[in-house]
């Protein structure tokens, strides 16, 4: 779960490297992403060539991001070192673009919860439901998982959610869900499990603000299709 306060906001904070090292890190580097990419897993020739340059790489490394090691190493022919090095990138870039989100306001609108998501949802084969926490000026707090499994109100209970904003001191939620189809249309089931979820913030004076589908590439705000 993640939760704000204890996130690091600062250059020092994020390394114990001193910060003009830090500075000289971030510095843009121009190169092309497959000489980043052989360059940080010291690939060789070989290994370089089967994940390819450009636009394929890109749709590769989006595409293998989504997996654990060793997936990785089998898909690549890499070394199982190797594989496991690639996915500790990805998992730094994950943590990091969630970090630089959270530290923004990020969930203000439906396409910042997107953006906040997406990366947490990339790859998840069954429906599963978030929670975010707000305070008083709809800033997020916390962000915790609450459910796995096709959405429906036997899965997702209200005093499962509400449990959460209160556990959070929250003054208000957002719910987030994905469709592993990458459709994000709601379903019917979606408009009665948001119904019944604000319902019952009403009825305990912590209101649903929205609930978010996540699709692949897109995604839709229930609160702009019904209301709330």
């Amino acid at each position: 779960m993640l939760h704000l306060a204890r996130l690091p906001m600062t250059l020092e904070d994020l390394s114990p490297l001193p910060r003009r090292t830090m500075l000289l890190a971030c510095a843009g580097d121009e190169r092309p992403l497959h000489e980043l990419v052989r360059k940080v897993l010291d690939l060789t020739d070989s290994e370089a060539g089967r994940l390819g340059e450009g636009d394929a790489l890109a749709a590769r490394c989006l595409h293998l991001s989504r997996f654990g090691a060793a997936h990785i190493a089998h898909a690549t022919g890499m070394s199982e070192s190797k594989g496991e090095r690639l996915a500790m990138v990805f998992e730094i870039g994950r943590r990091l673009e969630e970090i630089c989100w959270a530290a923004h306001d990020c969930v203000r609108t439906p396409g910042g919860v997107y953006r906040f998501l997406a990366p947490k949802m990339r790859g998840l084969e069954r429906e599963t439901l978030f929670v975010l926490s707000l305070d008083g000026r709809h800033r997020m707090t916390a962000c915790q998982r609450v459910s796995e499994g096709t959405l429906t109100m036997s899965l997702v209970h209200p005093r499962e959610i509400f449990g959460v904003a209160i556990r959070e001191r929250a003054a208000a939620i957002i719910v987030a869900h994905n469709h592993p189809s990458g459709d994000s249309e709601p379903s019917a089931e979606d408009f009665e499990v948001t119904r019944r979820l604000s319902e019952a913030g009403k009825l305990m004076g912590i209101p649903l603000l929205d609930h978010v589908v996540v699709g692949h590439g897109e995604h839709t705000s229930l609160r702009e299709r019904m209301d709330l």
